[in-house]
């Protein structure tokens, strides 16, 4: 094939430099688009084209841009002190990308990452399905709603897919590794709370290659019909927070993981807490009252059939060996075994935005 042009906005973060690597293994010429202050390191690795951008700047997108034949906008707040942030980077800085593309006149297809954090919890016997009403229960959960709404704004002139990760798992996610680490080294998986939850999973592998499946045949958001645009990506499997637990335990070797549940009211308490240190400190934290909404809200499902039925989409792996294969790499690279490689720290890999790696992967991370 013809190598074809892309774009990848937060290419630094755990979704992003996945996404970058998959692209180039299917031969696309890729320009991975960071901000002056992201470590670049590990795409200079990988011979990518780098271009200086800032979502708040309108000249340094227009380079950007120039010349794309697909953009992957993965480039979000994902935290934030002030919500204020989720408004400049979410809102503002997405609109304008997106008017950058539609200036730049060569028609670019855009895929927005969005979340299913966007569309709010499910019922544990009703997967969300792409026409769900949408009710956010997080300011972050609001602002990836609130930039789907802008895309259909902006569709009548830019040709538009959004995809909404469920939680997604696999190499490079430094928060979903703190799963593997306190199993491996305690037998204990956190839960959070007592109610029996369901969640749907993804491994980045698999959400990579659905958006590039999406990117190529995926139907474009109109004004009028935001949802006939809009892809759900999770595995078959939906399982409890437990079972997780004990099929990462399984990759792990190990005979027996503990499940030791954490109470609502002491998650609300300590997402409090952290909150008000990042205040003091000007630094979101991870686990902050914002991020409690959504831990404690309950099932977080959703279907595939759309994915699966419009795009052709199938899953070539359980999400069970998707499991063992991530263990190998975290291994591989020294992240369980204390000692920690030099080609690849259990550190953020980058930032894709002022607060945060961007649209993540969880310990309870509603993507």
């Amino acid at each position: 094939m013809s190598e074809k042009r892309v774009l990848v906005t937060g290419p630094t973060g755990f979704i992003g430099i996945n996404l970058v690597r998959a692209l180039l293994s299917k031969g696309y010429r890729v320009t991975a688009m960071v901000r002056a202050t992201s470590d670049t390191s590990a795409l200079q690795r990988l011979g990518v084209r780098i271009v200086e951008a800032d979502l708040g700047d309108a000249k340094s997108l227009a380079a950007a841009v120039a010349d794309q034949q697909v953009i992957y906008h993965l480039a979000a707040a994902a935290r934030a002190v002030h919500l204020s942030t989720f408004k400049k980077v979410n809102l503002d800085g997405f609109r304008n990308l997106m008017l950058a593309a539609i200036a730049e006149g060569s028609d670019p297809k855009l895929v927005l990452v969005s979340s299913l954090a966007a569309v709010g919890p499910s019922t544990e016997m009703h997967p969300h399905r792409e026409d769900a009403i949408a009710n956010p229960v997080s300011n972050y959960g609001k602002s990836k709603r609130a930039a789907e709404l802008l895309a259909a704004q902006y569709s009548d002139r830019l040709n538009i897919s959004i995809v909404r990760p469920s939680i997604v798992l696999g190499p490079h996610d430094v928060k979903g590794w703190e799963i593997f680490k306190t199993i491996s080294q305690l037998g204990i998986h956190i839960i959070p709370g007592l109610r029996k939850s369901t969640y749907s999973v993804i491994h980045v592998s698999d959400l990579c290659a659905a958006m590039i499946a999406v990117a190529a045949r995926g139907r474009r958001v109109t004004p009028k019909d935001l949802e006939g645009g809009t892809y759900f990506t999770a595995a078959d499997e939906t399982m409890t927070y437990a079972e997780l637990g004990r099929m990462i335990g399984q990759a792990l070797g190990k005979p027996y993981t503990f499940n030791l549940p954490v109470f609502a009211p002491i998650l609300k308490f300590v997402g409090a807490v952290n909150t008000l240190i990042g205040n003091l400190k000007g630094s979101p934290q991870f686990l902050n009252y914002d991020k409690v909404r959504d831990v404690t809200a309950g099932s977080w499902t959703c279907e595939n059939q759309k994915l699966k039925q419009e795009i052709g989409f199938e899953f070539p792996t359980s999400f069970a060996t998707r499991m063992v294969q991530t263990v190998k790499w975290y291994r591989k690279e020294g992240w369980l075994n204390g000692a920690k490689s030099t080609r690849s720290q259990p550190a953020p890999i980058g930032s894709a935005s002022p607060t945060g790696s961007g649209p993540n992967g969880p310990t309870m991370n509603v993507n």
